[in-house]
């Protein structure tokens, strides 16, 4: 049994679905996941999904109902047209092929694109409430753009208005960006029913930089950027990929379970802003998170941080709240003396090497300083806004 709705998945395997020894199941935080119903070992196929399947834009450019209004609007990228297919198949109801994985969609999310202008201020930091604008104003930009093709769709009796307007392509978007799996080929991915109610776990954080007085002889290269992209080879827990000689989407775990625990995907190495705003969720002890700081936090050091090379992409700290490589670097950099500089502390900085005792312990009170100040523009701290979130979520 695979834990779904008796209809969805009769259709799963009367087309060939093929799962090893997983099953979908109501988990203990109320969310719906996948569990292991047999020991599963390391490198295991967990499941593979026919491509009859899968919904993606290269089979949705094929499909009857969309020939004649594709070609009329040529200039459609593929995630519009694989939404304008999804919302096709959703008009059809029962009559579609993917009647049966359509019924059991989520019909709201709360990935970024779905939060109001009070809700995204709410997010506080800068960055953040501007990616939630932009995720707004990016779905309703790629809703005009397919105005044509959905005034076409109406006319032919193919989309009811409601399915026209703003509010379902939002929805269809939202699918989209939170459910479809990498494709070769196929920049809009592909939806994989029953593969995509895995839930997320990502491979381990990069190794922050260390930020104390460096001690003679330690290697130089323990700072290089370099070692801390990721501590593992392997992304997480599973991937998965299209396979196009067996025409099917398999899915692989990395790690072993037992009985009983949950079955992982890694969607990729995201921070919690990316993770809210494509899949709606935030993930505590994310060590892919990083916490980008606001122009002018460090005052009147600023002018140095500039000189020594920093950008804005590299103002950010580990989750911790130790600073990555660029900043650790720049702070260093700006916070030496000339005479220092002078006896080559820039290229000791840019190796990893000390510079002095007092320079490479610097770097710390100027970040603290710095981290007060735009902490005491917050209206809230951080538990608080992980409860209100977790909350809206729940609703």
């Amino acid at each position: 049994m695979l834990g779904v709705a008796p209809d969805f998945e009769h259709w799963l395997l009367e087309h060939g679905l093929h799962v090893r020894g997983i099953g979908a199941a109501h988990l203990s935080d109320g969310q719906r996941g996948i569990i292991a119903l047999r020991a599963i070992t390391a490198g295991s196929v967990l499941l593979e999904v026919p491509g009859k399947l899968l919904m993606s834009a290269n089979k949705s450019r094929h499909s009857p109902h969309l020939v004649p209004v594709l070609a009329a609007c040529p200039g459609l990228s593929p995630t519009q047209v694989l939404a304008l297919h999804l919302l096709v198949e959703l008009a059809r109801g029962r009559a579609s092929f993917w009647a049966a994985y359509l019924a059991q969609l989520p019909r709201a999310f709360t990935c970024l694109s779905y939060f109001s202008a009070h809700e995204a201020a709410a997010l506080q930091v800068g960055h953040a409430v501007d990616v939630a604008r932009e995720a707004a104003a990016s779905v309703r930009a790629e809703w005009q753009g397919a105005a044509s093709a959905l005034v076409l769709l109406e006319s032919a009796d193919l989309l009811p208005r409601r399915l026209c307007g703003l509010l379902a392509w939002r929805w269809a978007a939202a699918t989209l960006a939170s459910r479809a799996m990498h494709l070769p080929g196929d920049a809009a991915g592909a939806l994989a029913p029953f593969a995509d109610l895995h839930n997320h776990r990502p491979s381990p954080g990069p190794d922050p930089p260390p930020v104390g007085a460096l001690v003679p002889g330690e290697e130089a290269d323990a700072m290089d950027p370099r070692r801390q992209e990721v501590r593992d080879p392997a992304c997480g827990s599973g991937d998965g990929c299209y396979h196009e000689a067996a025409d099917v989407y398999r899915l692989t775990t990395h790690v072993r379970y037992a009985e009983g625990e949950q079955v992982f995907l890694c969607y990729g190495r995201h921070t919690n802003l990316d993770l809210l705003e494509h899949y709606g969720f935030l993930l505590e002890g994310n060590g892919h998170d990083r916490a980008l700081l606001p122009p002018g936090a460090f005052g009147a050091l600023e002018p140095g941080l500039a000189a020594a090379g920093l950008t804005p992409a590299g103002r950010w700290l580990h989750p911790g709240g130790l600073p990555c490589w660029a900043l650790l670097h720049a702070l260093r950099v700006a916070t030496a003396v000339p005479a220092e500089l002078a006896r080559g502390g820039r290229g000791a900085a840019a190796a990893g090497a000390p510079i002095s005792e007092d320079r490479d312990a610097a770097p710390g009170g100027r970040m603290a300083c710095g981290l007060q100040e735009g902490a005491a523009g917050f209206n809230t701290s951080l538990q608080p806004g992980h409860e209100a979130f977790n909350r809206w979520r729940a609703q």
